[in-house]
């Protein structure tokens, strides 16, 4: 089979778009029943847009971070999306006109105009039910993006079942036409030993085991001032409890998280790291107490998916894909409770057989997920369109 596989999300630093693009892109490449694969994006094609996290000078640097910002800037202009809109069409149909014997796969909801065979990534419906977590202009852009490719797809694939069943709920699509294919996980997530993380933990000035963690966007939808409310509550019940530390750029509609961030940094009680070398995540997930994950609503949760992996105990919310990726083996909230989430917070600081539970239930739980079985569950969605 040959495939063009669009590549719009590897952009640097890499959200949980762009990692996924990034290892399927990989594993793709390399399979024994893809005969080629091409990368395509912004009305051309790349010779290898994979990121290779082991080289430093391709992971996040300032310069990415700048970019990274100004694109996210961008996207919130109704001007520049239209102009887009408008654009990126001609250009792509131009582009793709002498592949229509390949499979196209967008990894990005969104579909160009294409006259061979197509399947699409849908990660979420987050744009449709909660606009209010977007700018209205990426809610629009992007809810008319899913309707295109939704009628257009051959096959469409989803990141879990939830979002399968949510999409098939919502709209009139022949459900032998949807996918669930779950995430992985990178082989860099496993569980470390103190001597292997006081390196990197020296540089952030953190103690191995002694710090909570937040991964993500910093954004309305991830739920981060609850999670900041709850947590000010457990640090006033324990003036000596642990802190809290946030990876991650700043989303949209992000001032009154970080108004909050700064009451907790300026009472030393956490810390805000930014975005960060792709190399340390990993050892920072190993060495932390816990992840705390309360998010609203998530497609997937890779960041749980990572926690567990990596051998940590996770506090997440017990609504959209989070307990389906979970399967109970996490501390699972009410994501608008934030008395609930204070007590749970309180149990992963102090009850250390609880947390062990956790621990060996979501690394049982963890090894049912990889990116090869990602790759060859998709591979299967290009052999059924094939046909």
């Amino acid at each position: 089979m040959k495939v063009v596989l669009g590549c719009d999300p590897l952009l640097q630093p890499l959200t949980g778009i762009g990692h996924y693009t990034n290892n399927l892109g990989k594993l793709i490449k390399e399979h024994e029943q893809i005969e080629e694969l091409k990368f395509f994006a912004h009305g051309k094609f790349f010779s290898d847009p994979i990121v290779n996290y082991d080289s430093p000078e391709k992971n996040t640097d300032s310069q990415s971070t700048s970019f990274a910002r100004i694109r996210n800037k961008l996207a919130t202009f109704q001007s520049v999306v239209k102009a887009y809109q408008l654009l990126q069409p001609i250009v792509t149909k131009s582009a793709l006109k002498r592949y229509g014997s390949y499979i196209f796969h967008s990894p990005n909801f969104i579909l160009p105009n294409f006259d061979g065979k197509k399947v699409v990534t849908i990660h979420d419906l987050s744009t449709l039910i909660y606009p209010e977590f977007h700018p209205k202009v990426r809610v629009d852009f992007v809810n008319q993006a899913i309707l295109h490719s939704l009628d257009t797809a051959d096959h469409i694939i989803t990141d879990s079942l939830f979002i399968k069943n949510e999409l098939l709920s919502k709209f009139s699509v022949n459900k032998k036409k949807v996918s669930a294919v779950h995430l992985g996980a990178d082989p860099q997530y496993y569980p470390r030993t103190k001597s292997d993380c006081e390196c990197i933990l020296e540089q952030y000035q953190l103690e191995y085991g002694q710090y909570f963690l937040f991964v993500s966007t910093l954004e309305p939808r991830k739920n981060l001032e609850g999670l900041l409310d709850a947590f000010m509550l457990y640090r006033e019940k324990y003036t000596n409890g642990l802190p809290l530390i946030l990876i991650g750029g700043l989303g949209w509609n992000n001032q009154r998280i970080v108004k909050k961030i700064e009451k907790l940094t300026s009472r030393g009680w956490g810390k805000y790291l930014g975005y960060i070398h792709q190399q340390h995540i990993p050892i920072l997930y190993s060495a932390a107490a816990a992840l705390l994950f309360p998010s609203v609503y998530e497609g997937f949760g890779l960041p749980v998916l990572e926690a567990m992996q990596s051998g940590i105990p996770v506090l997440t919310s017990k609504n959209s894909s989070m307990q389906e990726i979970t399967q109970e083996n996490a501390a699972l909230i009410n994501f608008d409770d934030i008395y609930d989430m204070m007590l749970a917070i309180e149990r992963l600081a102090i009850d250390s057989e609880w947390t062990s539970l956790l621990i060996q239930g979501g690394l049982a739980r963890a090894r049912d997920f990889s990116w090869d079985k990602c790759a060859n569950e998709t591979v299967g969605v290009y052999k059924l369109v094939s046909k």
